[in-house]
């Protein structure tokens, strides 16, 4: 057995890293098993009145607390829609978290609503080359070359924020950079 002929400190340096491996395969399943559900829905979207002010504003409170790039918000007002509040939650936080891996120096969300509701997430990282732009929806899809625990997905956050789009029938425009 590995870990019997070693230190105290080793074993419990041994067993951070083991739990963080743990950890990092039960957000690989979740992420799946996220994936798997939006194929297979079966009861109706949840719509209701969504005040999204308050839908970013409690997600960039809660993505704030874990990265140093700062996120600007502006809301051309008071905006609300008739949505499923939870997904669209989640399609919008897969989309900052990822703009957030890649932002040098800041995120910005800009959202407006007129006829539809438009939000806009962009941040000033390398971008994405026109040529691999509907690659990136893909699961399990990874631009860079690497796999690194520290800074890197699964390749499944921004294919679940597509199928969210899809399922609710939202239009996605994927322009400038991203």
């Amino acid at each position: 057995m590995k870990g019997a002929n070693q230190s105290p400190d080793d074993q419990v340096e041994l067993t951070g890293e083991m739990l963080s491996d743990i950890e990092e395969i039960e957000r690989l399943i979740d992420e799946m098993l996220t994936y798997g559900r939006l194929d297979t829905v079966s009861s109706p979207l949840t719509i209701e009145e969504v005040n999204i002010n308050q839908l970013i504003e409690n997600l960039v409170e809660k993505l704030q607390r874990t990265s140093d790039v700062p996120i600007g918000v502006q809301i051309s007002g008071p905006v609300s829609c008739l949505c499923d509040g939870h997904l669209l939650e989640r399609g919008i936080q897969n989309i900052i978290v990822n703009g957030l891996r890649y932002a040098r120096t800041a995120l910005d969300i800009t959202v407006t609503l007129d006829e539809l509701l438009t939000i806009i997430i962009d941040d000033d990282g390398p971008g994405i080359s026109p040529d691999q732009r509907q690659q990136i929806f893909s699961p399990f899809t990874r631009l860079e070359n690497s796999r690194n625990k520290l800074g890197g997905g699964f390749g499944l956050g921004l294919s679940i924020a597509d199928k969210i789009i899809s399922l609710a029938r939202w239009r996605d425009y994927c322009g400038g950079k991203y």
